[in-house]
């Protein structure tokens, strides 16, 4: 584009200026913004739409038990609780947007948490990776052996030769005798047709998973009992993954690539400390003994349940169907869409800038002459001058409301590692945003006024709820 006019003498020049789409804050911030990149047409975007709310700005700090990134997720889920009902918007009116789709995680996590429901474009849900979808299966079989379609996922996984053939044969045994296929399994030897060869297989399956909800009921009993230096269910969690050889089996499915390897066993390991963090934080919130009638220690069953909405099969289909959910995609798959309510979180140097932007553009001033040459042979692309764009891209996907956030520290296993506000939010009039502390996990960014609308406007509908129910 930049080139055109020289390759084309004489051209028009159009510009586009006037936007029909956001309110004028959001046009003031993404006008900033864009203008530190130097090497563009020059274009102030303009609208006759209202000045529109303050761009909320969130700095979140790890507060408790609870991680900053778990809060920034929190408050996704809290203002979307909030704002849907007072704004009568639906839920699929927000969207948020990350740097990279290994951002979504704890976000998934809060908006299961808050039955929220949500869909992933341009990218795959954490919980729907294979490496996950695998260990869950595991455990929803420990907690409920009736599970069918998890234990057809898992008989066979890792491969402990029970094939296909097999396995259909034990199901029609199971349909037969109308019992579960899970105690079709225990009395492997009578089932016509299964070799000696393939029953040992089966039984040895059966043993170890007998084995494993032994050790699992134990480990849930001394946490009902408060006995927790012993036993713990991140503990169970691991030991299962170790007796199944979980992490043996993901290599062997990614043997021609050992990065892609690393990367899925992290991804095992990281769901695995979840149940960890879970664990944790259920009991950082037990309250005092006279007030726990609404309190449950630490159960196998609450995990799954919040992180296992429905069949994988089933959800997706219900996502085709189902305009009404929450939409989560990187600022790259979010171009040319628009939403009324926009979340951009991450905000911080190495996420957005993307930590290898940030070294090709210091690679660059190292060696100016030979960074030069790249430079052109990629076309002229600065590498911090696009991941400027891309904010600039995801700013004006908002129509009405923009929520930005980032972390002031993030956890990476056990260490906690200090990070640095984005260099794009100084860019960024502080007139634009209002500025939220985010150690309060409670905080919500409604105004007085709109904390008394929201009161007033839950309590009506309850009203007429009852009314309607009477």
């Amino acid at each position: 584009m930049l080139d055109f006019e020289r390759h084309y003498p004489g051209a028009r020049v159009v510009i586009l200026e006037e936007n029909y789409r956001s309110t004028q804050r959001i046009l003031e911030a993404a006008n900033g913004v864009i203008a530190n990149n130097t090497t563009r047409k020059a274009k102030t975007l303009r609208t006759g739409n209202a000045i529109g709310p303050k761009i909320d700005y969130w700095l979140m700090e790890e507060h408790g038990v609870k991680s900053a990134e778990e809060l920034e997720a929190e408050m996704i889920a809290r203002e979307i609780g909030i704002r849907a009902p007072l704004e009568k918007l639906t839920r699929g009116d927000f969207a948020v947007l990350y740097r990279t789709n290994l951002q979504a995680k704890p976000i998934e996590e809060a908006l299961r948490a808050a039955n929220i429901p949500y869909r992933v474009i341009g990218g795959q849900s954490f919980f729907d990776r294979k490496e996950v979808a695998d260990l869950v299966a595991y455990l929803r079989v420990i907690v409920n052996p009736r599970d069918e379609v998890s234990l057809r996922r898992i008989i066979n996984y890792p491969t402990r030769g029970i094939g296909r053939t097999t396995l259909l044969k034990l199901i029609d045994a199971a349909r037969a005798a109308q019992q579960p296929l899970y105690e079709t399994l225990k009395r492997v030897d009578t089932i016509e047709g299964v070799t000696r060869g393939t029953g040992e297989a089966v039984r040895s399956f059966v043993e170890m998973m007998e084995e494993m909800r032994l050790e699992f009921h134990a480990t849930q009993a001394a946490i009902e009992h408060g006995i927790t230096t012993q036993r713990t269910l991140v503990g169970f969690v691991r030991e299962l993954v170790k007796r199944v050889r979980l992490e043996d089996a993901v290599r062997a499915d990614n043997a021609k690539s050992e990065k892609a390897a690393a990367v899925r066993v992290e991804i095992l390991r990281e769901f695995v400390e979840g149940v960890g963090r879970f664990e944790e934080r259920t009991w950082a919130e037990r309250p005092p003994l006279d007030e726990e009638d609404d309190w449950n220690p630490p159960a196998l069953r609450t995990f799954l349940e919040r992180v296992s909405l429905t069949d994988d099969d089933d959800r997706k289909e219900k996502e085709e169907e189902n305009p009404d959910l929450v939409t989560l995609m990187t600022m790259h798959s979010a171009k040319g869409l628009e939403f009324p309510h926009v979340f951009i979180v991450g905000l911080e140097e190495e996420i957005l800038p993307h930590s290898r932007s940030m070294s090709a553009s210091a690679a660059a001033e190292a060696d100016a002459e030979e960074s030069w040459q790249k430079f052109e042979l990629n076309g002229g692309t600065d590498p911090i001058a696009e991941e400027r764009r891309l904010f600039y891209v995801g700013i004006t996907r908002a129509r009405h409301r923009l929520t930005l956030s980032g972390c002031a520290t993030r956890r990476s296993r056990e260490n906690v590692k200090p990070r640095k506000p984005s260099r794009f939010l100084s860019e960024i009039s502080p007139d634009l945003l209002d500025q939220r502390a985010g150690a309060l996990t409670r905080q919500s960014s409604l105004s007085p006024e709109e904390s008394q609308n929201f009161r007033k406007n839950l309590f009506a509908d309850l009203r007429k709820q009852l009314q309607g129910g009477g």
